[in-house]
């Protein structure tokens, strides 16, 4: 099996901390996130869950492997189902960790770059656009914005894990660079 060129990485129900003046971590709340407890991204919107829309569209751009991340409670067969998924769901006590395992486990696999993407508020990019940009800007970290700010989405060189370790550690509102 040859590498990859493009790899993503969607992570559900993983909430960012923000820093306040002093430094101090505070998780932020995202409670607009969810409805009856349940991520939004999970839910079913016209026969499929907001998670597998994007993973139909991401498949579409070119995107050759999808890894969906969630907390442990919401790994159920039920949740996250259908097999386009690899796999379906990744049960971690920590989603962050758990997405920089992924995005290691794509760099060793030889893919060249790796779109982070956290489902919460829904946003839709063209992704070859996106990439169109980062190659010819030859960017090591492309962090996606609109007119309010980050979107909580990045493209990312797979051969940049240490961008890409702290871009995670910063629930992809920051790079270093």
């Amino acid at each position: 099996m040859g590498a990859m060129d493009l790899a993503a990485i969607i992570i559900v129900d993983a909430r960012w901390e923000d820093s306040d003046t002093a430094g101090n971590s505070q998780p932020v709340e995202a409670a607009s996130e969810l409805f009856a407890d349940i991520p939004l991204a999970l839910l079913d919107v016209v026969g499929k869950s907001v998670v597998h829309h994007v993973a139909d569209r991401l498949r579409c751009a070119g995107v050759e492997a999808i890894t969906a991340l969630t907390a442990e409670a919401l790994c159920e067969p039920a949740v996250l189902r259908e097999g386009q998924l690899q796999p379906a769901c990744r049960p971690a006590g920590d989603t962050w960790r758990a997405a920089e395992e992924a995005f290691s486990a794509y760099a060793g696999e030889g893919v060249e770059n790796i779109l982070l993407l956290r489902l919460g508020p829904y946003a839709e990019f063209d992704l070859n656009e996106l990439l169109h940009f980062h190659r010819n800007r030859r960017q090591n970290v492309t962090l996606i914005f609109d007119q309010n700010g980050p979107l909580d989405a990045a493209m990312v060189q797979a051969v940049r894990r240490n961008d890409a370790a702290h871009l995670i550690r910063n629930g992809l509102r920051a790079s270093r660079l």
